[in-house]
C-alpha cells in the first residue's frame, strides 16, 4: 500500500480483512454437526419435549383473560415474532399472538414456520431465554 493512501487496512474491528472472514467461514464449515452441515446452518428445534408437555391443547385457554404464551419464535432477519399459547401436536396448528405487519391473536401453522428459509440459510428460531408470560404483558412490553 502506498504511503499516504486514503484506503488503509483497518487496524481494529471484527474482521480486519476479507481473508480473515473467508478463513473463519472455512474453519466453521469444517466443524459440522452430525448432519454434515456447518453448525450455523442447522435448523433449531422449534418445540422441545418440555414444551410439548406444558403447552395447552387448542382451546384449553379459551375464555381465560390472562392468556399465557409458553414459547417465542422469531425470524432473525425480519421483525416477525410468534408467541405460542396453545398447540395441536397432531396437526402443528398453534394459537397465539403474532407480531408482524399487524399485531394480533390468531392461528398459525408450525409446519409452515419450519419451512421458512431466510437469507444465507437462516431459519425461524426459538428464543431460548423466553419465559412463559401473559400475552397482555407481552403487548405492554412491545407497545
Amino acid at each position: 500500500m502506498k504511503k499516504g493512501s486514503r484506503h488503509k487496512k483497518p487496524q481494529h474491528g471484527f474482521f480486519s480483512s476479507l481473508q480473515q472472514l473467508q478463513h473463519l467461514l472455512l474453519l466453521s464449515s469444517n466443524h459440522t454437526a452430525s448432519f454434515g452441515r456447518p453448525f450455523f446452518l442447522l435448523k433449531m428445534k422449534l418445540l422441545l419435549k418440555e414444551h410439548l408437555e406444558i403447552l395447552p391443547k387448542i382451546g384449553e385457554q379459551e375464555g381465560n383473560p390472562e392468556l399465557i404464551a409458553y414459547v417465542k419464535l422469531f425470524t432473525p432477519w425480519t421483525f416477525w415474532t410468534w408467541y405460542i399459547a396453545e398447540h395441536n401436536p397432531e396437526t402443528g396448528e398453534c394459537f397465539g399472538y403474532v407480531e408482524g405487519q399487524e399485531k394480533e391473536l390468531g392461528y398459525f401453522d408450525l409446519n409452515e414456520l419450519k419451512a421458512i428459509k431466510g437469507p444465507v440459510g437462516l431459519f425461524v428460531e426459538r428464543d431460548i431465554l423466553f419465559e412463559p408470560q401473559t400475552i397482555n404483558s407481552i403487548k405492554k412490553a412491545n407497545a
